[in-house]
């Protein structure tokens, strides 16, 4: 009996797979996102420096946890962020990293 659940399941399982194979993950579209996206007020906006000469990849201003900041992208995985006003910077934010 218990052979018979386990290889139900098992079938289950690589049915599942190969619908993943074709269909995919499921991705908001465009729209989706563009109506998320945090808006900068003009408080964050002012004292801000410049990107430094130093960023070596692409950079963009975001709004993190209510502060600006600099993502710095150099690469598929490398990825950097620094403080607008201070271009210190912040360590990246993981989902191990404890709440304060």
């Amino acid at each position: 009996m218990s052979g018979s659940f386990l290889s139900l399941i098992f079938v289950f399982w690589c049915f599942s797979g190969i619908v993943l194979i074709f269909d995919g993950f499921p991705h908001a579209s465009r729209e989706e996102r563009f109506l998320h996206l945090a808006e900068f007020s003009p408080e964050a906006l002012t004292n801000l420096q410049a990107p430094s000469e130093t960023f070596k990849g692409n950079v963009s201003l975001e709004i993190s946890d209510g502060n600006p900041v600099y993502r710095v992208r150099s690469g598929r995985k490398s990825n950097k962020v620094f403080d607008a006003r201070t271009l210190m910077e912040v360590p990246v934010f993981t989902e191990h990293m404890p709440k304060a």
